[in-house]
């Protein structure tokens, strides 16, 4: 479970990261991140699924459960201080679970590369 001290929840905050950040995606997701604005030790990780793109609560819910899963055991990955929004797309109903851990590893990737730039 990804720690209350590592979650995003501001409306304010997700603005900020998608019009500020680097994004990059795949066929399950989008990455947007955003690197150290805070000056926190402590990286920032939201998740937003849409109602457009799954519908049905127990599919969002699901998936959001998952990527919190998957963003926990990878927070080290998000870099210290970052804002990262992590946007879920229709496809990532079918994935599997490495499948959709996989595709976070080469999403957040691309967007930390893009703002190395």
């Amino acid at each position: 479970m990804l720690p209350q001290a590592n979650r995003l929840k501001k409306s304010a905050d997700f603005s900020q990261v998608f019009r500020r950040g680097n994004s990059a995606g795949n066929q399950l997701m989008v990455v947007h991140h955003l690197p150290d604005q805070l000056g926190t030790a402590e990286p920032l990780v939201g998740f937003v699924v849409p109602k457009r793109n799954l519908p049905r609560a127990v599919d969002r819910n699901r998936i959001k459960r998952q990527l919190r899963a998957l963003s926990a055991g990878r927070i080290q990955k998000f870099g210290s201080g970052s804002i990262t929004v992590v946007r879920a797309l229709g496809k990532a109903k079918n994935a599997s679970y490495p499948q959709l851990g996989a595709a976070l590893d080469q999403a957040l990737a691309r967007a930390q590369a893009k703002g190395k730039k």
